[in-house]
């Protein structure tokens, strides 16, 4: 069960969530970054995601993929610049394929990953 439907039981039924990666995510220390007293501490989120991916951006999708399934869409839309994480996360999310418009200098070109990407406009 997520923090969320913890805290808000009445939410379990409308607001879906599908697990794409193993929580918890470690906590570590940076030695090194302070110079006074403090300690400096790192949830790193890199490690969150099955399959190759993982941050914050994938721990988004938990919660679209099941909306958009929901809604009865298959497929995601999103717009990104070029080497976007978030396109990554969408293109390898289970159960959506992904279409991603990705400014570049003097186009803009539609992704798709299964059929290559192609120039829809010019900027």
């Amino acid at each position: 069960m997520s923090r969320l439907h913890h805290l808000f039981p009445v939410l379990q039924d409308s607001l879906e969530r599908v697990r794409l990666g193993s929580v918890p995510t470690p906590v570590r220390r940076l030695f090194g970054l302070s110079s006074g007293p403090a300690e400096i501490w790192l949830k790193d989120e890199s490690l969150f995601g099955d399959g190759g991916w993982g941050g914050n951006k994938v721990r988004k999708l938990e919660w679209l993929i099941p909306e958009a399934k929901r809604r009865n869409r298959s497929t995601i839309l999103t717009v990104g610049g070029l080497g976007t994480n978030w396109g990554l996360a969408c293109a390898l999310s289970p159960g959506l394929a992904a279409r991603m418009v990705l400014p570049v200098p003097g186009s803009v070109v539609l992704a798709a990953p299964e059929a290559g990407a192609r120039r829809i406009g010019v900027i």
